[in-house]
């Protein structure tokens, strides 16, 4: 990995390393060139080289005494050993400064997928191994196909190999995985681009489906910011919805849409929809309407195009890869054969600058959280590589396994929404997807507050955005359970709903959700919740105010009316931090609580204060705490807050102490009063964090003794904005 400051950072990661390479040795400059376009050639000891030999099974093979010899054979033009060289050079300037290993013998190694060859001093000396992009894996024995897994990248991901590919992957998954759907006779989106004619006249025209049943793709891609003025055919709005009705050279639209034109056409799929081009961008009311029926447009897509590789809709996503970001050429043949060779590249792996740059744009926007979760297929075209996930497995560009990879966790709700034991099953639960027979149950719900917690940080425009954007997959949800949705939460499970986190504090500068909802902050969201943590609450009235034309979408107004266990709480008081020391003699951790009016460590944790301050206790020890994890910084004249108990009756809590996990029982409250309630003279409440207990001597108590308990609790009716 080349340095942070490279005066090569404009480029790809991988051709600045390489670069840097030359920089300290002026005479590897020409071995770029000659490895791309030369004839290939190998010195006498690498065409001594074997698969056999090789194999970490039989220890490797000798190959030469040191590196000064690989460096003299590389240049007398020995392809091999040029890139083995490159790969020594790349491990010496990573390896910079740390101490070195006695010089050895370097020995050659195949174990998985890469080719070892000693070390530099505490770094790892290895290049890739794989084969070339068209070499089928029927081709090769079964031992052969369990060491060399890598296909290595097209660098065009354009090319007639690159889409026969992604078609190979398509057509896998539709013949044998019973949980995706084909989905190739569906109900079109009210409106699709028509491009039959895109191949003999270059045209297309916008659609409207009318019921019409086909089979269409879906585009997933980001909008970038403030388009310039080039004529181009960017969105459709009531000024040009004539002119893409009657039809339009697909060269009027920007790169990206062309460039999903041509994949869509290359996989024989006559209709694409692309949101800007397919619903009303100057019309709230249809594209309200339009945004209802997300789960239906991506859900029902033969595949989803996730353009993650195009910041913005000029960018494209089939731009070729640099060709000089990695060195790479033949190693040894395949057993048995004459014209098909193992080949060997480095660097490894596509290189990056930072892991932002490895998944592109796309994967921090908000809108495409939903579209990656809910079509039965994702076709990415990504900054590196390009891969296919589907709600049984993911395919990678570089593995020559269909089980490469690991299966997308976001779209295991899909698949196990689409068992029927789920369906049918009053618990909504069933064991997540795993390789380990044993699994986890995991009710429906639960599910979804993983996918708030993947969603909840992304990036939207428009802050009002935040529950259209993930309207689809409520709108999975509510179809299969029939609960009501809460703008965010659902009211069968109110009370685990309302015990969500902020990990950044931050309000939006208008009206998104009620207080009582994740979707009413800004920024990322946890749900802390143990497996075994249990939460039962009264509902006993609620409202939700939202678009009449998108009930799950932007919401105006709600309040719920709970009933529960409620006691106030007196923060005017010290806070404590903890210091942990560990006793020797007793195997245990003794806590110690500092007093402090210090609370700068807020932002990092939740604020502790000690029970031992307020009334109604029972602390014999005085280590009782309450962690409190506001949802915003409290205000200076904020002195006592409601505490809410969600516990469910029958739920034991056992205390631990205070570095121990956060487990939440309720949430904070604060006084709050809005024109609409005043009249009734109603008290109503804002949610301002959630609170848990913990007691530092949770691990010192004897057998019977009771942990620190907050008494002087009443059952109350309370109503939350």
């Amino acid at each position: 990995m080349p340095s942070a400051n490279s005066k090569y950072r404009h480029l790809t990661a991988g051709e600045a390393a390489i670069l840097e390479i030359i920089d300290e040795n002026p005479e590897m400059r020409g071995w770029v060139e000659s490895l791309r376009d030369s004839p290939f050639e190998q010195c006498e000891t690498c065409q001594m080289l074997t698969f056999k030999s090789l194999k970490s099974f039989y220890g490797g093979q000798m190959f030469r005494a040191n590196w000064d010899q690989v460096k003299d054979t590389a240049v007398k033009g020995c392809h091999t050993c040029r890139v083995l060289y490159f790969a020594y050079m790349g491990a010496k300037i990573e390896d910079s400064g740390l101490v070195r290993t006695a010089p050895r013998p370097i020995e050659l190694c195949l174990t998985w997928a890469r080719l070892e060859a000693g070390y530099w001093g505490n770094q790892f000396i290895f290049c890739k191994t794989g084969f070339m992009p068209d070499v089928p894996l029927d081709d090769c024995e079964k031992e052969l196909n369990k060491i060399i897994t890598t296909r290595f990248i097209e660098d065009d991901p354009g090319s007639d190999g690159a889409f026969a590919l992604a078609e190979s992957w398509i057509l896998d998954c539709v013949a044998s995985h019973d949980h995706c759907l084909n989905n190739q006779n569906v109900e079109l989106p009210s409106r699709v681009l028509d491009i039959g004619e895109y191949i003999t006249t270059g045209r297309a025209y916008l659609f409207i489906s009318g019921g019409v049943k086909s089979t269409y793709v879906a585009l997933s891609h980001c909008w970038g910011g403030d388009a310039p003025e080039d004529g181009l055919i960017r969105e459709c709005t009531t000024k040009n919805y004539k002119e893409l009705r009657a039809g339009f050279f697909v060269s009027r639209l920007p790169r990206t849409f062309q460039e999903a034109i041509l994949v869509a056409n290359q996989l024989g799929v006559r209709y694409l929809w692309i949101d800007s081009l397919c619903i009303l961008q100057d019309s709230h009311s249809d594209w309200s309407h339009e945004s209802e029926l997300m789960s239906r447009v991506y859900g029902n897509s033969y595949v989803t195009i996730y353009a993650s590789a195009a910041p913005n809709s000029d960018a494209g996503f089939l731009r070729c890869r640099p060709r000089d970001r990695r060195v790479r050429t033949k190693l040894c043949r395949v057993p048995d054969s004459l014209d098909r060779w193992i080949w060997i590249q480095w660097p490894g792996g596509e290189q990056v600058w930072n892991l932002d740059e490895s998944a592109g744009p796309l994967w921090s926007r908000g809108w495409a959280f939903q579209e990656l979760v809910l079509p039965p297929r994702v076709l990415e075209y990504g900054p590196h590589a390009m891969s296919l996930r589907c709600n049984t497995q993911h395919y990678e560009e570089d593995s020559r396994r269909n089980t490469g990879g690991t299966h997308d966790g976001y779209k295991e709700l899909l698949w196990i929404m689409s068992l029927p034991d789920i369906i049918n099953s009053p618990s909504l639960e069933h064991n997540s997807f795993s390789r380990d027979p044993g699994g986890t149950t995991m009710t429906v719900y639960r599910r979804w507050y993983n996918l708030v917690e993947g969603f909840a940080g992304r990036e939207l425009t428009e802050e009002t955005d935040k529950l259209p954007a993930i309207a689809g997959i409520a709108d999975k949800i509510r179809q299969i359970t029939g609960d009501s949705y809460m703008a965010g939460l659902w009211k069968n499970d109110i009370a685990t709903g309302l015990c969500w986190g902020v990990g950044t504090r931050r309000l939006p500068s208008k009206y998104i959700a009620p207080s009582w909802s994740w979707a009413s902050t800004i920024g990322t969201v946890r749900y802390p919740i143990p497996d075994d943590l249990k939460f039962s609450v009264e509902l006993v009235d609620w409202k939700i105010e939202a678009d009449p034309l998108n009930p799950l979408g932007e919401v105006s107004h709600g309040f719920i009316t709970i009933g529960a266990l409620m006691r106030p709480f007196d923060i005017s008081g010290d806070n404590v931090h903890t210091q942990e020391d560990y006793d020797h003699e007793a195997q245990k951790v003794r806590v110690n609580l500092k007093r402090t009016r210090d609370r700068s460590n807020f932002r990092y944790s939740p604020l502790k204060f000690p029970l031992s301050d307020q009334e109604e206790v029972r602390d014999p020890r005085a280590g009782g705490t309450c962690a409190m994890w506001f949802d915003v910084e409290p205000t200076e004249d904020l002195k006592e807050v409601l505490l809410v108990d969600l516990k469910a009756e029958s739920y034991n809590m056992k205390l631990e102490r205070p570095s121990g996990s956060f487990k939440p029982e309720g949430i904070i409250l604060q006084s709050a009063m809005t024109e609409r309630f005043e009249a009734t003279g109603t008290a109503v409440y804002k949610r301002i964090g959630l609170w848990g207990r913990s007691d530092a001597w949770a691990e010192w108590l004897e057998e019977g003794e009771e942990s620190a308990v907050l008494e002087g609790w009443k059952q109350t009716d309370i109503t939350i904005i």
